[in-house]
């Protein structure tokens, strides 16, 4: 009998090489995951006992969770940035990454996750750079010039973002609030019509 995967999860599988990872998700074995279990274990037998959880130990839980790296298709991020992602979503994510990965930007707007490494890849994009999905700027570095308009609709936080030394287009971050807005105009002037 075939053991069920959970609807919220996603089958974790290895694999030697990222052209084979299209859909995967896998954990390196190591001293960090095996801290990390550790934790986990520690506050499952702590609610068991009826002792409940401290603040310490979640807090202890999602600093392994973020030291804790997980491939996704050919890239990894740390364990806690994909959790809130459905198995379904994990599995698209991977899809698009595998994209990116082999030089195919066409669906770059549909990207809900990134990392300095898929950042260094869209220098190669040319015209609009379109990352309409991301709702942080976590992991993001955008290249120097943009050739076309900058489209991050659904950021919801300026925390963290740079934006470019020069976008040809227009700049479009429709989520975000006007006193975010207030803090990139005040950061640069020189792109104040823009924001």
């Amino acid at each position: 009998m075939s053991e069920k995967i959970p609807e919220n999860l996603i089958h974790e599988e290895t694999s030697d090489s990222p052209q084979e990872s299209v859909g995967k998700l896998s954990v390196e074995q190591g001293e960090q995951l095996t801290k990390t279990v550790g934790t986990l274990s520690k506050i499952t037998e702590d609610i068991q006992d009826g002792i409940g959880v401290e603040k310490s130990d979640i807090e202890k839980l999602e600093s392994d969770l973020d030291n804790t790296p997980v491939q996704l298709g050919p890239y990894a991020f740390p364990a806690r940035r994909l959790m809130e992602f459905s198995r379904e979503e994990l599995e698209r994510q991977a899809s698009i990454l595998q994209q990116i990965f082999e030089n195919t930007f066409h669906n770059l707007r549909h990207l809900k996750i990134i990392n300095p490494e898929i950042s260094k890849q869209l220098e190669k994009v040319k015209g609009d750079l379109r990352l309409e999905s991301l709702t942080s700027a976590e992991g993001l570095t955008l290249p120097t010039n943009i050739e076309g308009s900058l489209l991050l609709d659904s950021l919801t936080s300026a925390e963290g973002l740079t934006l470019p030394t020069n976008i040809e287009g227009g700049l479009y971050l429709e989520s975000l609030s006007e006193s975010e807005k207030q803090k990139l105009r005040e950061q640069r002037p020189d792109l104040s019509d823009k924001i």
